[in-house]
């Protein structure tokens, strides 16, 4: 008698022989298509889909991926290469920190857009939105050459023309020095570049021994090796993003150049409108004496405490504040407004889970609240009201373009003085004097002296400007 023992599904059309002999043709000839492997179990008795192929071959931990492109290596780059690594497999990372990275890269009109994907449906495949413009030679270009270390980013330079031997030398002079300079790289650093031959001429080399700089003995073939690779990747896919149309528009990407770029002077205004467009802006631990050298002036303005409220989950500046007298806070709070629900707007929370408003402060008002009555609402509450973005003199708000931004002039407030406080956030390198923005003293030097001339009394300065946040901030 035959027993129907419960399965799930239905049983597999391709045999255990069957898949160990496709598994066996796909480790072999791993570029094997799944016509081929239909064909090979077809000669074996077996009709299959490619469909079926794919399942079981992905039932084996395989799928189809785009071959990797790899540098074409010979005999002696293998070598070469394998002997810079045993040569520095042992070396420490503050060797590597020392080494200052550079490459040339070519950024075409049409490059990375090539791999975009859309949603849409069988047959709107033609619709202008679902498709990528093609040109032969990819449409035009740009090419930049740059440099980077463990400090930071250096210069980015656009190359105009063809780059001859001495173009190069031109470069190095007018960006690679003053980058080592500005990123204070300091003795004993190296310089990287690969084997190219304007790199390795003979005029070349003499002018790198002119300027006593050491170069790291670099394999052929070797462009995976350098790290600015990703950097360059980066500023690639943030230039697609724009989604340029024509050379001019490629052209405009100096945007997405400048957001990789270091703090130079050309860059100032860019920067004081879109700080948070720049990654080296935001790279504030690394200016330890910076942020000393501005608290010394703080402090001799006559400043003395610095409320430090940088949220959970960010670095703490602990290194650049040590040393002086500072209240340091963990936690700003509930910040971004996705977070906040219904009763922390109504400002009701606090007080029916038996805790002190006057604890409590309601930051960014400059650009968030501009209605008086709401702001007499909260004030009446007995919540503070925070304006602290005293020296961001932005035309909009970085994140709504529709909202413009008050100057320190318009900031000025009169009326609830008990409950006001006022801040100013240096929380970027463009914030701090060293740069040329405002650093810890704006409020003390200049903010200061605008109220007394607009008839803001000296008790209400005081009031405003050291009283309230006292008495916010001492706890019994």
């Amino acid at each position: 008698m035959t027993v129907n023992h419960p399965r799930s599904g239905a049983p597999c059309k391709i045999s255990p022989r069957g898949a160990s002999m496709i598994m066996r043709k796909v480790r072999d000839q791993p570029r094997t298509t799944q016509q081929d492997l239909v064909n090979d179990l077809k000669r074996a008795g077996t009709t299959v889909s490619k469909k079926t192929i794919s399942n079981t071959l992905r039932r084996h931990g395989l799928k189809s991926c785009s071959a990797r492109k790899v540098p074409l290596l010979k005999p002696a780059h293998v070598q070469a290469r394998l002997k810079f690594a045993n040569d520095h497999l042992d070396d420490p990372e503050e060797e590597w920190e020392k080494v200052m990275w550079s490459d040339e890269t070519k950024i075409e009109l049409f490059g990375l857009n090539s791999t975009c994907r859309v949603w849409r449906k069988k047959k709107d495949e033609y619709n202008p939105k679902n498709t990528i413009p093609t040109v032969k030679h990819g449409g035009g270009n740009i090419i930049l050459w740059g440099c980077f270390s463990a400090k930071g980013t250096g210069r980015l330079h656009r190359i105009e023309g063809r780059m001859d031997g001495a173009m190069y030398r031109e470069i190095l002079a007018n960006n690679l020095l003053p980058s080592v300079r500005a990123l204070k790289m300091g003795r004993g650093w190296v310089f990287q570049h690969d084997n190219d031959p304007k790199h390795t001429a003979r005029a070349t080399k003499e002018w790198l021994r002119k300027k006593h700089l050491k170069v790291l003995e670099w394999p052929s073939q070797s462009p995976d090796l350098n790290p600015i690779e990703h950097l360059w990747r980066e500023l690639k896919v943030r230039i697609a993003q724009r989604q340029p149309r024509n050379l001019k528009d490629l052209e405009k990407g100096d945007e997405a150049v400048a957001q990789l770029a270091p703090i130079q002077m050309k860059n100032m205004f860019w920067l004081e409108q879109n700080p948070y467009s720049s990654h080296e802006n935001l790279l504030l631990l690394q200016e330890t004496r910076a942020v000393r050298e501005a608290l010394r002036e703080y402090q001799k303005a006559g400043g003395g405490t610095i409320r430090e409220s940088t949220t959970q989950g960010i670095a703490q500046p602990q290194t650049a504040v040590q040393g002086y007298r500072s209240t340091c806070h963990r936690r700003a709070g509930d910040y971004v407004d996705a977070t906040h629900s219904e009763d922390i707007r109504k400002m009701t929370v606090e007080k029916e889970a038996g805790g002190d408003i006057s604890k409590t402060v309601m930051s960014h008002l400059d650009r968030t609240i501009f209605d008086n009555g709401e702001l007499l609402e909260f004030a009446k509450m007995g919540n503070n009201l925070e304006y602290d973005l005293y020296g961001t003199e932005m035309l909009n708000y970085a994140y709504n373009l529709e909202m413009d931004m008050p100057s320190d002039s318009q900031s000025q407030s009169e009326g609830y003085e008990d409950n006001i406080v006022i801040a100013h956030d240096i929380h970027t390198k463009n914030r701090l004097t060293k740069y040329g923005g405002q650093g810890y003293l704006h409020i003390l030097k200049n903010i200061v002296a605008k109220m007394l001339s607009r008839g803001i009394n000296q008790t209400q300065v005081d009031k405003i400007v050291i009283d309230n946040s006292k008495r916010w901030l001492t706890f019994k």
